[in-house]
């Protein structure tokens, strides 16, 4: 009784038919890959976030610096940070 479980040898607690058997399983194959799945589209819309942020503060810089040389107009700044920011 010790060694063998509460429903003889391999049984885990009455769950199936030793510890790869019946629905538990199965049940946590499916919850590991749906928590993976999740966690790399979560990870893949982060980082596509951050990159697309890093690009436009590096356009905006850019054009701030170039209003700064005196290359832009007021007009031409404002215009082009508008479409940038859209």
């Amino acid at each position: 009784m010790f060694y063998r479980g509460f429903r003889g040898f391999g049984s885990c607690f009455g769950l199936g038919s030793g510890f790869y058997g019946g629905w538990f399983m199965p049940l946590i194959m499916g919850v590991i890959l749906i928590v993976t799945l999740v966690a790399v589209i979560f990870i893949m819309k982060k980082s596509r976030h951050t990159s697309m942020k890093n690009t436009y503060n590096a356009s905006i810089e850019e054009l701030k610096i170039e209003f700064a040389k005196g290359k832009l107009t007021e007009e031409e700044y404002l215009r082009k940070k508008k479409i940038l920011s859209d």
